[in-house]
């Protein structure tokens, strides 16, 4: 993450919050996981599925059949 100044063009900005919700599911156990909130379910989804394309340098084909 990087302040709004540093940031490149076209990355991902986040709302307020996602960053609090995204590091209490990394921080839980598989087994422990907490109810999740429909309000930030969507777009934490969105942040992780760019994370690991751009990571891997290719699209998730078998996510996009998924979601629809």
């Amino acid at each position: 993450m990087v302040c709004a100044d540093c940031r490149p063009e076209g990355s991902v900005r986040l709302r307020p919050g996602i960053t609090v919700y995204l590091s209490g599911l990394a921080r839980s156990r598989f087994t422990e996981l907490p109810e999740p909130d429909p309000s930030y379910s969507a777009e934490a989804m969105g942040v992780a599925r760019r994370f690991v394309e751009y990571h891997l340098d290719r699209r998730l084909a078998s996510l996009a059949v998924l979601e629809g």
